[in-house]
């Protein structure tokens, strides 16, 4: 967490400016961009205000007597109204298509200009590529993958793929350039053995289906929104596990989970939002090598299970808002942290100081950190039981004002704070309004840049006393009006 850790490295240097561009071994500065904050009543608000999926009541409706009948073989595909050419099927017009057989290299795309949904009836279908991507959805109005009752299927795209020339794309198994919704009672295996296992370049439904991804880099990604309604989501990814990416309209750019179940392992994030990461249901289970849960702009869970068993840090971005449901996390870093910038949390994985200190010490300053000495460390590398410095007038870093401004910086195992005295609070906010919280943390339990309140909830703080890191830490104001804070152990936090 750079904001506690630039805070010790001015305490060392004698609390003057000259060492706040220390930063830990291996990191890398945090962007200076910021978003606007925003804070919605609830998640159908947040929503509301964004933009709107492509779902529509009928997309899921079907004349069953209308199915065109496609049938994939290696050198023999055939189906009424396709375009086959070697092992490459091809739909050129809206319909719904029943799809069986396999592909042991081929591709089936689909590409129409004409108005109308493009239904795929997976019933049975397995298709690997050596060259690209397995389905590649080039243009429709939208498409419709449903995986039939009790069928097994899978994508498998190529390890390496082969582009013409100024061509990066198609990077997925799975590649749509369209609105996708992928539904059914089926059962889907995607392999995404370059790149991404699941890819929409515009809007992205999950609504029902067994689904499993492994992905070389990102699991499952929508540019303008991810939506997962329902079913059941298996992920195992070098990346990303649910992503979406659009940067360039502030209503996209959102993950929304209302339903179903997601048990993710994710290298990176398992969740990265550019706007907007909402839980209104759901159960998931979440091993992270970076955030568990990212955005950028505003983070909301307001219903479900949230189980993040693994992260640097737990729920990040400019305001986590949580109003209710179960949720348990652990990270090795903060456990929630609020902070609106674009920096990367991964390039300040815990460590040490490496060899970066400052070139030039304050005149006077004799080498020890405030209450003792280095043969005698403390907390703050002094001795605990020597008197505090004289130069600080007897006011203690980290305890904040009387009136609840918290200007000080969190202290070990304390009470609320900010930074040093002069640290500016960032546009971002922790904000509780209910649910049942556990955190387990290496870093702060509650973390923000700005300010944080508690109205409800039920929160427990189990936090590893590590440098000047505690449970709450708190730039801005800090205001707790309902709820509970304690510790494992039932102490209460203030």
């Amino acid at each position: 967490m750079k904001k506690t850790i630039v805070a010790i490295a001015l305490l060392a240097a004698g609390l003057t400016g000259c060492a706040a561009s220390l930063e830990p071994a291996g990191s890398t500065q945090a962007s200076s961009s910021a978003v606007p904050l925003v804070i919605p009543d609830s998640i159908a608000d947040a929503m509301a205000a964004n933009k709107a999926t492509h779902e529509a009541d009928d997309d899921l409706v079907w004349d069953a007597q209308a199915e065109i009948p496609v049938t994939l073989a290696d050198g023999a595909s055939a189906g009424e109204g396709v375009e086959v050419e070697g092992n490459q099927v091809k739909i050129t017009k809206p319909g719904n298509y029943r799809i069986s057989g396999t592909l042991s290299d081929g591709q089936l795309v689909v590409d129409t200009e004409q108005a109308g949904v493009v239904r795929l009836i997976f019933d049975g279908v397995s298709i690997t590529n050596s060259t690209s991507s397995a389905l590649l959805i080039q243009s429709a109005d939208k498409v419709v993958l449903w995986l039939d009752e009790g069928s097994e299927n899978s994508l498998t795209d190529a390890e390496t793929y082969v582009y013409a020339d100024g061509e990066t794309e198609p990077d997925a198994a799975l590649f749509s350039k369209v609105d996708l919704t992928i539904a059914g009672t089926g059962t889907l295996n995607v392999t995404g053995r370059a790149g991404d296992g699941i890819t929409s370049k515009d809007g992205l439904v999950v609504e029902s289906g067994n689904i499993s991804v492994t992905a070389a880099d990102d699991a499952v990604k929508g540019r303008d929104y991810l939506v997962v309604r329902g079913g059941t989501l298996a992920i195992d990814a070098k990346g990303d596990a649910l992503k979406s990416t659009n940067d360039s309209d502030d209503t996209a750019g959102y993950v929304l989970v209302s339903g179903g179940t997601v048990k993710a392992e994710a290298g990176s994030d398992c969740f990265d939002a550019v706007t907007d990461a909402l839980v209104s249901g759901g159960e998931l289970a979440l091993s992270c090598g970076d955030d568990g849960i990212h955005a950028d702009r505003t983070l909301m869970i307001e219903d479900g299970s949230v189980d993040i068993s693994k992260s640097y840090e737990g729920l990040e971005s400019a305001a986590v808002i949580l109003g209710g449901g179960t949720i348990n996390v652990v990270a090795s870093d903060d456990g929630i942290n609020a902070s609106n910038s674009t920096g990367d949390s991964s390039a300040q994985e815990p460590g040490g100081w490496g060899s970066e200190m400052p070139s030039e010490m304050p005149s006077g300053w004799d080498g020890e950190m405030p209450g003792g000495t280095d043969a005698t460390p403390g907390p703050m590398g002094g001795n605990p039981t020597a008197a505090p410095p004289t130069d600080m007038d007897g006011k203690m870093p980290g305890r904040g004002s009387e009136d609840g401004s918290n200007t000080g910086f969190g202290g070990q195992g304390g009470g609320p704070g900010g930074g040093m005295g002069g640290e500016e609070a960032q546009d971002a906010a922790v904000i509780i309004k209910g649910g049942k919280i556990t955190i387990k943390a290496g870093g702060d339990g509650i973390d923000s840049n700005g300010y944080g309140t508690v109205t409800g909830g039920e929160i427990v703080l189990d936090v590893e006393n590590r440098g000047m890191e505690g449970p709450i830490d708190i730039v801005g104001d800090w205001t707790v009006t309902g709820g509970t804070i304690t510790d494992p152990e039932g102490n209460a936090i203030q």
